[in-house]
């Protein structure tokens, strides 16, 4: 009986922790050369901040460096989010230098960020580019969505995409927790009495 009342337990326990809400996670991915002459890579990382809404961004060249600084970055997020600010600079680990213009698109789903003169992110990996994006409510990347990237520069693009993976929220397994304890009580009130 208590084998059988386990695996009910634990058919119960993975369907209610599999229907949880989830949210999105770190999108970690390189982007490549557009055509074979590229080499090279840069690395894309999206990542949610301790701030609601707001998602890190850092993109740094990879070894074997890339062939082309960038100009240009743009990122665009399927299915489309909601993008109401942004901030983005260049830092070779000291203060970082704005890049002062960005182009908010598709109705917030895209940006396309721009390197003011002389503020290239180098292909030598000597410095990168930190940013951030402020989401409106509840238009953040959700779990399971992907974004694109594409990376230009006077000689070539470097095009990427990551999807983001899904973790339950905190506040869910929380509340889902004292539902399992009768159950585990219920279990132990068995196998004392026997």
């Amino acid at each position: 009986m208590s084998r059988r009342l386990l695996s009910v337990l634990g058919v119960a326990g993975s369907l209610l922790l599999s229907a949880l809400p989830a949210r999105a996670q770190t999108a970690d991915f390189a982007a490549t050369g557009a055509v074979p002459i590229l080499t090279g890579s840069y690395q894309v990382s999206l990542t949610p901040n301790a701030a609601p809404n707001t998602w890190d961004v850092n993109i740094v060249a990879n070894v074997p460096n890339p062939t082309v600084d960038v100009m240009t970055v743009v990122l665009d997020f399927v299915p489309s989010a909601n993008i109401a600010g942004f901030a983005a600079g260049i830092t070779s680990g000291g203060p970082i230098s704005p890049w002062t213009s960005a182009v908010i698109n598709n109705g917030g789903s895209s940006i396309a960020f721009t390197a003011d003169p002389g503020m290239a992110l180098k292909h030598d990996a000597s410095n990168h580019l930190l940013g951030q994006l402020v989401f409106n409510p509840g238009g953040a990347p959700a779990a399971g969505s992907f974004v694109t990237a594409q990376l230009s520069g006077n000689a070539g693009a470097y095009n990427g995409y990551g999807k983001f993976g899904t973790v339950p929220e905190p506040a869910t397994l929380a509340m889902a927790l004292p539902g399992l304890l009768p159950l585990g009580l219920l279990l132990r009130r068995r196998r004392a009495s026997r």
